[in-house]
């Protein structure tokens, strides 16, 4: 589950960011969702190699 992989920026872009590979396009395609502002977030904290 995610406390378990929480320190594995791959894991979470692979299952939270599921529909985009970086967190912009994913934020993009679901605009004003709770969902992408929650992804982006995670991203944030912690990124993946593509946005660091």
């Amino acid at each position: 589950g995610v406390a378990g992989d929480i320190s594995k920026s791959n894991w979470i872009r692979g299952e939270i960011l599921g529909s985009g590979r970086y967190a912009n396009v994913f934020s993009a395609r679901l605009h004003n969702s709770k969902q992408a502002k929650f992804a982006v977030k995670i991203v944030t904290i912690f990124p993946t190699e593509e946005n660091k």
